[in-house]
């Protein structure tokens, strides 16, 4: 069996043994599954480290080799999570903390902004949410019982509960200055009266923690629209092999945007300009006429109050507001950006390099489309290579004809000729564009053959390559032995064109697996296992991270007890809580509170006791602007991602039904609510145990 096949083949296999992905439940594992599952008697089990610290320590030793690099972790003890109040009132002793992986792997595995963490100590959980390459899409987990003396268990979530606030089905966070964070320097020195570093995490103020964490976030919310221009973008013809050849010249172009030394994204290769450009701007103009929308996981910054029990959260504030999309893509704008995309977050750095490595060999030997430009260069040489020095070099190569060369810039050489490479660049101009490269190699004074350097993309172990994507490979000079003086040094440089081979390999692809091109989730360990077979290079080692097949997916609760709508009188409103209410309010979680969870009598009691901060919420609904002093409920969110009209539910019956009722129920027990102080109501559960007041 081929290699490249492996990704497919597992995608069939898990799918098989999983059921089919309707909501909660995907029918492909996510990465935290992956991370932490181990081998059992029938398949696979959860084994999730604890305390905090080992699990910190197992995610380094699987997916960074030790390193502590990949990691970042960011301290948030007044935030709007679903754990906000777990620590009160000690939230600068027990702060939660949010982990995000916001670096590759030297591992074959994708980890990049695809695993993110948020741990509250009191609450006894860890919010996870897990981005899952087969589905294309993030999971919601939930670890509980996360506490000494008891064994944790992982289940997934209702997503409809949590897109409430994350309304992208991805991460969410704050805009800079990140006030709720450690970057607070307010909150830092809070934290750090307790302990100044908690669970391994420094509560110091770090900005590059929370700016690395912002920036994670963002990348995040962006794999979806890329995953939608891949499935739907190119999904415009009738015929699929059409839609199919649209996919591969998308990676042609992420191939090539991803090794250019000078991002842009490059359409001159005829299998772009023919199948991919034209196949979108059709698909645009009759799918997205104003701009395929692109949501934003960003939520406004908010100072918290930090030395107050009292934590209001008005709806500007409040992450379960309906967000407006950050953007409207055009067709040109979703390839620009999907192009750059699909090479950053799903093309592996390592296979990158691998394919740059055997590109770089065949040019330099020569077998690669290209040409040799000679010159000469005014370059200082010294008189020995006995110390640390600097040598400047400006060169000019080629004919006006051919299109002339300029090389000019410094190196440094260190004692015995060894170029520096973080040291040293050059500044190379063809036309009227030009690139800046880093030079490695080594000087032999005594040595007067053409000696060879090698040209880099800065901070990347990439060859680097013109404004036009030639790759630059071969450039040698000769050394003039013993000249205090600049002289004029015979160079040569070669300019290969890799895109034709790069082009027929993808077009093999296409024929011999039409399937790595299907509208499916990107799968870019496949289609560069294809691809790398294709160049002659053996395949990859297995991942170090194996599906765990048979592992169980424990999904959330059932929204409504077997039988309990049966006990209900007739004409009850309480169908109608079940309908609009149950996916967020019938769970054990302190929050939201679980005031439809229990029997008939027990949800009664819930609902009496809760009744004011429901009418409070209800009535928001015909509240606007300053008058609108706390979010609705329902969220407006939970309707969008139904398609439920907002004009119909706020002149609906049903939500004339929920509020005469709740009326009612505060009529019954001689309670009341002032539209100006929500936040002195009743608290509607306990936190702790989760029983009415």
């Amino acid at each position: 069996m081929k290699r490249y096949g492996h990704c497919l083949i597992a995608a069939m296999v898990i799918s098989a043994m999983l059921p089919a992905a309707a909501g909660d439940l995907p029918a492909a594992y996510s990465l935290f599954d992956r991370l932490f599952s181990k081998p059992a008697a029938n398949g696979y089990e959860y084994q999730v480290p604890f305390p905090f610290e080992k699990l910190i320590e197992h995610i380094q030793q699987e997916v960074y080799d030790g390193s502590s690099d990949g990691l970042v972790g960011v301290m948030i003890p007044r935030g709007r999570s679903l754990q906000r109040e777990a620590a009160k009132p000690d939230y600068y002793r027990f702060p939660r903390i949010v982990i995000a992986l916001d670096r590759e792997s030297p591992r074959p595995i994708a980890v990049k902004n695809r695993l993110f963490l948020g741990y509250q100590e009191k609450a006894e959980a860890i919010e996870v949410i897990s981005y899952n390459d087969v589905e294309g899409r993030f999971e919601f987990q939930v670890v509980e019982d996360y506490a000494a003396g008891k064994t944790p268990k992982v289940r997934y979530a209702s997503r409809r509960l949590c897109s409430s606030c994350h309304q992208n089905s991805a991460t969410i966070y704050a805009r800079p200055l990140w006030r709720e964070s450690n970057f607070n320097p307010k909150v830092a020195a809070l934290l750090g009266e307790f302990q100044s570093s908690y669970h391994g995490i420094s509560t110091d103020t770090h900005s590059g923690d929370s700016g690395r964490f912002d920036l994670a976030t963002d990348q995040a919310n962006l794999l979806g629209a890329y995953q939608q221009v891949w499935q739907k973008g190119c999904e415009a013809s009738a015929l699929a092999q059409s839609n199919r050849r649209c996919r591969a010249a998308f990676f042609l172009a992420a191939l090539q945007e991803a090794m250019a030394t000078v991002p842009r994204a490059r359409f001159q290769s005829r299998l772009i300009e023919q199948n991919l450009m034209p196949l979108l701007q059709a698909n645009w103009a009759s799918r997205w006429p104003q701009g395929m929308p692109v949501h934003s996981g960003d939520i406004d910054d908010r100072r918290p109050m930090l030395n107050s029990d009292i934590d209001l959260l008005p709806p500007q504030k409040d992450p379960i507001s309906l967000r407006a999309p950050l953007a409207h893509w055009s067709y040109r704008s979703a390839a620009l950006r999907s192009i750059a995309g699909l090479g950053e977050n799903f093309i592996l750095k390592t296979d990158l390099q691998a394919l740059n490595d055997k590109l770089y060999t065949l040019a330099a030997k020569a077998l690669l489309p290209g040409q040799m430009q000679h010159g000469n260069c005014a370059i200082d040489w010294p008189l020995a290579f006995a110390q640390d020095q600097w040598i400047s070099i400006s060169c000019l190569l080629g004919d006006v004809d051919q299109g002339q060369i300029e090389i000019s810039g410094d190196l440094h050489v260190q004692a015995g000729g060894q170029i520096s490479r973080e040291l040293s660049w050059l500044l190379i101009a063809a036309k009227t564009h030009s690139v800046r490269v880093e030079v490695s190699g080594r000087l032999d004074p005594d040595n007067n053959e053409q000696q060879s350097l090698q040209l880099w993309k800065p901070f990347q172990p990439l060859a680097a390559r013109l404004w036009d994507n030639r790759l630059l490979s071969h450039f040698s000079l000769r050394i003039t032995a013993q000249q205090a003086s600049p002289s004029q040094t015979a160079v040569s440089i070669r300019l290969s064109d890799d895109i034709g081979i790069l082009e027929s390999a993808i077009f093999t692809m296409l024929e011999e697996t039409p399937t790595l091109f299907e509208a499916l989730p990107i799968d870019g360990i496949a289609l560069m296992d294809a691809l790398l077979i294709r160049m002659g290079l053996n395949p990859r080692q297995a991942s170090l991270l194996p599906q765990p097949l048979g592992l169980p997916l424990p999904g959330p609760e059932e929204n409504v007890q077997p039988g309990l709508v049966a006990q209900l009188p007739p004409g009850s409103p309480l169908p109608i809580f079940f309908r609009y209410c149950a996916s967020c309010h019938r769970g054990h979680q302190a929050m939201p509170p679980g005031f439809l969870l229990g029997d008939l009598e027990q949800l009664r009691s819930r609902l009496r006791q809760c009744a004011p901060r429901i009418a409070y919420r209800l009535n928001m609904w015909h509240a606007e602007g300053d008058s609108q002093l706390k979010s609705p409920m329902p969220p407006p969110a939970s309707f969008r991602s139904s398609r439920v009209d907002l004009g119909w539910w706020r002149n609906s019956q049903d939500l004339r039904s929920l509020k005469r009722y709740v009326a009612q129920l505060m009529t019954e027990t001689a309670q009341s609510f002032d539209d100006e102080d929500y936040d002195q109501l009743p608290d509607c559960i306990k936190i702790a145990d989760n029983t009415p007041n």
